[in-house]
């Protein structure tokens, strides 16, 4: 049997699957793009399969997301990466070349190829199914103690797949509610439904850290550099005052580090905080607020399960 080589293919070339029976939602789609963007190495590992006539399959929503960073616009490529946990922790120099390297893929998008040539008919549609099957189970103790639930979750791991004692043994080693970490979809190559806790609970902060510095609760890279440009440009004062504003929404929150902050703020400060949403303490001041828009179907099933009392 002559083993396949793998071989670099401009992603162009390549044809996604319209009879692959693998289908993925638009949710879904954008967390396999994010762990495309966040993993760029892993396709050398799990390349796109295609047949003769350059169609895909395996590696078909691959393919399908790779084409679609291809027509992406390199600043909203970039959004995506700076809302991820795991790019977030990515030390500066790491961020830096992560981003290098997508500005060039896109002026030359490859992706790692292998031809099923050896493959007849009948072997392709079994190597197609096998292919989106999913077998065996996860080692729970592990998942707690070696791998950072939080990451694991951004990368889309499905953690309401798991059974209720596992996630909240799960919850338990990483000291928090199980609540907390319910609700999320898988990624990956496939398929599944979002989960939701009909229980609509608020969160307590506590305290787990220090107080972390004010500099670090935000990343302002991507609005520094838009500033600067806005700030060279030739457009009217007024213009310029439209687009800083503008750009101030690029700036990326740590959400976990405001949480540690707001937890040994003063009450003033929490309070302020509270109003600018940056923390969530009571759901219903929160609708209060306009924060949390309920349709009147949804509002009418909270009243009845919950009352008015928030």
């Amino acid at each position: 049997m002559k083993i396949p080589q793998t071989i670099e293919m401009q992603v162009g070339a390549l044809n996604t699957s319209e009879h692959n029976p693998r289908q993925i939602t638009e949710d879904d789609f954008a967390e396999l793009v994010k762990s495309l963007l966040l993993l760029p190495k892993g396709l050398y590992y799990r390349p796109v399969v295609v047949d003769d006539r350059n169609i895909a399959l395996a590696g078909n929503m691959r393919l399908r997301a790779l084409k679609y960073i291809h027509e992406l616009g390199f600043d909203d490529l970039a959004e995506i990466l700076r809302a991820s946990y795991r790019f977030r922790h990515f030390d500066e120099a790491k961020q830096s070349a992560l981003l290098n390297y997508w500005r060039e893929w896109q002026m030359h998008p490859t992706v790692p190829t292998l031809y099923a040539s050896e493959l007849d008919e009948d072997e392709q549609q079994q190597f197609i199914i096998k292919d989106n099957l999913s077998f065996g189970t996860f080692d729970i103790d592990m998942l707690a103690n070696e791998y950072d639930i939080a990451a694991i979750i951004d990368d889309g791991f499905d953690i309401d797949l798991l059974p209720k004692s596992a996630i909240e043994a799960l919850a338990a080693a990483n000291g928090i509610d199980p609540n907390d970490i319910t609700g999320r979809r898988c990624g990956g190559d496939g398929e599944a439904d979002e989960h939701y806790t009909h229980k609509i609970t608020s969160p307590v902060y506590e305290p787990k850290n220090e107080k972390p510095d004010l500099s670090t609760l935000t990343d302002s890279g991507r609005t520094d550099e838009l500033l600067a440009k806005i700030e060279a440009s030739n457009v009217s004062p007024d213009e310029k005052e439209f687009l800083r504003q503008a750009a101030a929404r690029h700036t990326v929150f740590d959400y976990a580090k405001i949480a540690d902050y707001y937890a040994h703020a003063s009450k003033e400060m929490q309070e302020l905080m509270e109003d600018s949403a940056l923390v969530i303490i009571d759901f219903g001041k929160a609708i209060e607020k306009g924060y949390i828009r309920l349709s009147d179907e949804i509002r009418n099933e909270y009243t009845r399960e919950y009352g008015n009392e928030a």
